[in-house]
């Protein structure tokens, strides 16, 4: 862990003592997405805060009223999936089905919008797909890995 000096600020994409782990489930909630699933190495993470929005403009043409509602989280983690044993490094790269959830931990506890937590989470993560692989020659393979969160909804699973 880096020692800072004079000025603090968010230093790396852990929380600072312990690394950061994704856990990825089907859309039913409850069944990982592979048996044996490890946590890749999260190494970072982009963080969009989003929301639908309407003007009201007067008589005059200006905007005198806003309207916001639809709030929404997008982050896409660039992720090095590995693990203990070659045999478990292949699994560390899996991805849910469309519509699979997230649990979210150890990472930087941010307030956002509506959310005192905006990151961490159990459960609370939608994947909606578009996930894409990086192989290279020489080197490690990166997964990149869209996420969606909604506030309004704390415990996303597929209805059946």
């Amino acid at each position: 862990m880096a020692v800072q000096i004079n000025k603090a600020h968010i230093y790396g994409i852990n929380d600072g003592t312990t690394p950061g782990a994704i856990t990825l489930y089907e859309p039913d909630a409850t069944t990982l997405v592979i048996a044996g699933y490890v946590s890749p190495k999260l190494s970072s993470a982009n963080l969009v805060h989003e929301s639908a929005s309407e003007e009201v403009v007067d008589q005059f043409g200006e905007v005198d009223q806003v309207f916001y509602w639809r709030e929404k989280f997008s982050m896409t983690l660039e992720v090095v999936p590995r693990a203990g044993t070659l045999a478990d490094r292949i699994k560390s790269a899996a991805i849910p089905k469309a519509g699979g959830v997230a649990s979210i931990a150890n990472m930087q506890v941010l307030k956002a919008g509506s959310l005192a937590d905006v990151i961490n989470g159990t459960k609370v993560w939608i994947y909606p797909g578009g996930a894409s692989w990086n192989f290279v020659d020489e080197g490690k393979a990166t997964l990149s890995l869209p996420l969606v969160r909604y506030p309004g909804i704390t415990s996303p699973s597929a209805i059946t």
